[in-house]
């Protein structure tokens, strides 16, 4: 008892080959390219060219996926996002309480 769950934003940690030191599991949050151009350029006003770029620079979301305990689909709405994380992190919760 007393071990809390801590939730980071951290993109690039996978990226830098060191993420399995620094946390137990790790969370991808995934969408089709065509919506990711979307949102970059609705969101920070990228032009396609832009968007395509900065995605290009990351790792491929296949390796990111080979590498997460879980996978979030996020091709629906905000809504839909909120409660797939709840549900991980209910499971996280259960994990927790189960150690």
């Amino acid at each position: 008892a007393g071990a809390e769950i801590a939730m980071i934003e951290a993109a690039l940690m996978i990226e830098g080959g060191r993420s399995r030191d620094l946390v137990e599991k790790i969370i991808v949050v995934s969408a089709p390219e065509e919506l990711q151009v979307q949102r970059l350029a609705q969101r920070n006003g990228y032009t396609r060219e832009a968007a395509l770029q900065r995605i290009s620079a990351q790792m491929p979301l296949e390796e990111k996926i080979r590498q997460a305990d879980f996978v979030i689909d996020n091709r629906g709405d905000l809504d839909a996002l909120e409660r797939a994380c709840r549900a991980i992190w209910e499971e996280l919760r259960q994990e927790e309480v189960s150690l």
